[in-house]
């Protein structure tokens, strides 16, 4: 089928799914063994345009949606385009403290973590993914349990260090790693990850950054430095010269001031 196409099936399914009986429906048929790489991709879809409001989040976690969003994402044969739609509705449910308190508890996290590593991510598959973890971490809850997520950190930097990645996915990267630092565990977690203090420094530099993303990136370099284990990973990376070169690129530059 062509993209048009698959997204006239996902519309129709989220418009007959936008009953009780149909998300029940939709949840029994999510957890079939035999669905197709496609049909993954379109259920996952129709999950994703059900969680655009509140409402229809909440419908989907009583519905036990989450669980078999999960149990889709788990799957290795999974298209492009259907982690893509996974993390999109991932990304969409995150939207609101419940959805975090239900993606956390099904193990989602986990799974971000694994479709993230694929190489065949799309660009779209690559901006949910990102977005799906900045969400998360907006909840003391979500930092928690993404910082305790093995694997998670580097994934940011390896995405984060995509020659190819958008301003957007930037600044969700840079947002996830600004939340992360907020706490010692947090800053203890970023330090000790190979690459990360390079990586945000390397980001900092990128002439397309939104003001967003260079906010959270300043963000996220201060907290790093409130003690002496950051200061020392800072001065290791090459802060100080970086931060001392740094030109103002217009009115929406954010000046870092790091004492170290």
């Amino acid at each position: 089928n062509t993209p048009l196409g698959r997204s006239y099936i996902q519309r129709a399914l989220a418009n007959i799914l936008d009953t009780h009986d149909g998300r029940t429906a939709l949840v029994s048929m999510a957890n079939r063994e035999a669905n197709t790489p496609s049909g993954r991709s379109n259920i996952a879809g129709a999950i994703a345009r059900i969680s655009e409001t509140d409402a229809g989040i909440t419908a989907l976690i009583a519905a036990g949606a989450i669980d078999s969003l999960v149990s889709m994402a788990k799957r290795e044969a999974n298209t492009p385009s259907g982690r893509s739609n996974i993390a999109g509705a991932i990304a969409n449910i995150s939207m609101t403290d419940v959805g975090i308190t239900s993606l956390i508890n099904a193990g989602a996290i986990n799974y971000l973590v694994s479709m993230a590593n694929r190489e065949d991510n799309t660009p779209l598959g690559r901006s949910n993914i990102t977005c799906a973890i900045a969400r998360i971490s907006m909840t003391f809850a979500g930092r928690t349990a993404l910082i305790t997520t093995e694997g998670i950190i580097a994934v940011l930097v390896s995405m984060a260090n995509r020659e190819d990645n958008t301003p957007d996915e930037r600044t969700y990267i840079a947002g996830a790693l600004a939340r992360i630092s907020m706490t010692d565990a947090g800053r203890t977690a970023l330090i000790t990850t190979e690459g990360i203090i390079t990586v945000q420094l390397s980001i900092a530099n990128r002439e397309d950054n939104t003001p967003l993303g260079r906010s959270y990136i300043a963000h996220a370099i201060s907290n790093i430095s409130v003690n002496d284990a950051g200061r020392t990973a800072l001065i290791d990376a090459g802060a100080i010269n970086s931060l001392a070169n740094k030109e103002d690129k217009g009115p929406n530059a954010q000046k870092v001031k790091v004492i170290l």
